[in-house]
């Protein structure tokens, strides 16, 4: 939603960057048209929630085509692997790419975590688990991962599966980059809609969290091998940062092989989808020939009709509707969302759109919470006239939209600014290289 969000670390000049890493940093302006794709995913989301409390009838009409919170994330997923490898790529250090990274994401994170068990305390609390108070010590760790979804962990708020995906791209993209395949995007893709075709209904179900106990155990093993593997993909030591993308490869690699929830090719799908939006990317910068990306477009959606139709057991939230329809829908517009982002990335783009991608990340964070504390008021209007529903749409979108931008100013930017710094603070104390000899 990650969900990615506006990527003001991608888009951050550094200090005399190289020619290389100046080739694949996009201009800010160039941006712009994706914060109006992640406008455009937000608010999907936004609806998506929403629109179940007060206009029930439109959502069931909408749904039976088109899941919105499926087009949404997806949108975001395409965002997120068009951008988030080229900020690897710019900076050329992943040790700046993980302290952005933390700064970026966990700060709004845990303060949302924070305000659901707040709001849980006076609301109906919906999205909230008993397992935020009843199992805390695991729900709580298991979240600091950002891995709780494919951990077995239950979600805090529903929207957080995606941050899941999101931290699994940011690890199998470290790994790439150590091993120097990082520009085979297209190839990576096409390898993970193979996954998801040919395992996706053999990989077992949460193999390795049964139970109340193998699940801490598993929560505790996987905050190790992030801990451990993070901070060695972070040396100036090739030796240990091999050893650190070795880690963090087998961790990735046995979460999704043995446990994923109801088989594994949802999974695969959503990083193929992920490296496809970076396939396209490098397609765009000329750094791959256009041919190369088509083909992992394809594979997607094969795998995406494959995946629908021949396995099933779609997100739970889309489980009440025709899935295979719904869902499948939803994935492909994101697509052609997309694909029109790209054709008309040149052209201007309306203010609010943007600003509403700005801030994106909080909005997807937070809409829930106010959506909570909303709750009682919008289901008790549902058979009020139009004119009333409405106006409490505008006062919702308005309370969500002052509220994501408060935590944007407050939180989110005041933080990224603290991690370039840190960034900044870490390089002037590493040890200079020895001048060559005259």
């Amino acid at each position: 939603m990650s969900t990615e969000t506006r990527d003001r670390d991608a888009a951050a000049p550094t200090p005399a960057p190289s020619p290389a890493a100046q080739a694949v940093s996009p201009p800010a302006a160039r941006l712009r048209w994706l914060d109006a794709l992640r406008g455009i995913a937000v608010l999907a989301v936004v609806y998506e929630h929403f629109a179940a409390y007060l206009f029930p009838g439109v959502k069931q009409a909408t749904v039976q085509w088109v899941h919105a919170g499926t087009f949404g994330v997806t949108l975001f997923f395409l965002v997120s692997g068009y951008i988030v490898p080229a900020s690897i790529e710019r900076r050329g250090s992943l040790r700046h790419f993980w302290i952005g990274r933390l700064f970026r994401l966990y700060p709004a994170f845990l303060i949302t975590i924070v305000g659901a068990a707040g709001v849980a305390q006076v609301a109906s609390r919906p999205g909230v688990p008993d397992d935020l108070f009843d199992k805390t010590t695991t729900t709580v760790l298991g979240h600091l991962t950002m891995l709780q979804d494919i951990l077995g962990v239950a979600n805090v708020q529903y929207q957080f599966w995606t941050l899941t995906y999101e931290m699994l791209f940011y690890l199998i993209v470290t790994v790439v980059f150590v091993f120097g395949v990082h520009r085979f995007s297209a190839e990576i893709a096409l390898l993970l809609s193979a996954a998801a075709i040919a395992l996706g209904s053999v990989l077992p179900v949460r193999a390795f969290a049964g139970d109340p106990l193998a699940l801490r155990n598993l929560v505790l093993i996987t905050g190790l091998v992030l801990l451990i593997g993070v901070t060695a993909v972070s040396s100036k030591r090739r030796a240990i940062v091999v050893a650190g993308a070795v880690l963090l490869g087998s961790g990735v690699v046995a979460l999704l092989g043995g446990n994923q929830a109801k088989g594994g090719w949802e999974g695969f799908v959503i990083l193929a989808v992920m490296f496809t939006g970076t396939a396209l990317y490098r397609a765009e910068q000329g750094q791959i020939a256009k041919w190369r990306a088509v083909p992992a477009v394809v594979a997607v959606l094969t795998a995406t009709v494959i995946g629908t139709y021949g396995y099933g057991n779609m997100w739970n939230m889309v489980g009440k509707f025709p899935a295979d329809r719904s869902w499948t829908g939803g994935l492909l517009l994101a697509f052609v969302f997309f694909a029109l982002g790209m054709a008309l990335r040149h052209k201007p783009v309306p203010g609010w759109l943007s600003w509403i991608g700005a801030i994106s990340y909080s909005v997807y964070l937070l809409h829930y919470l106010v959506l909570a504390l909303a709750g009682d008021l919008l289901r008790g209007s549902v058979e009020e006239p139009l004119p009333l529903k409405l106006a409490l749409t505008v006062g919702y979108l308005s309370a969500v939209l002052l509220v994501s931008w408060l935590c944007y100013r407050a939180v989110e930017l005041p933080f990224q600014s603290m991690g370039r710094k840190l960034s900044k603070r870490l390089d002037a104390g590493a040890p200079k290289p020895p001048s060559a000899p005259a």
